[in-house]
């Protein structure tokens, strides 16, 4: 994607339902990991998302595989954004 002018919208963090606490030992493995892009030059009001589900830990039925996702959100001019 860098070599289409897209970048990270939030750096270098992508890991999310994440904790370092010690009390806290269930969530020391990231449930999940995403990264949000944007291209400021070309598509100023469009932020694509690429996510992966790597547990549930909520459902009974648990993951055999992790989950991907791919997205697109629009702008719609006053931070109102919608999926596309």
């Amino acid at each position: 994607m860098a070599e289409k002018s897209w970048e990270s919208d939030r750096g270098s963090y992508c890991l999310g339902d994440l904790s370092y606490a010690v009390g806290a030992g269930h969530k020391w493995m990231p449930r999940e990991a995403g990264r949000t892009y944007r291209n400021k030059s070309e598509y100023q009001n469009i932020i694509t998302i690429i996510s992966v589900l790597l547990y549930e830990d909520d459902y009974d039925n648990k993951l055999i595989e992790p989950v991907t996702k791919k997205g697109l959100i629009e702008s719609g001019g006053r931070g109102i954004y919608k999926a596309r």
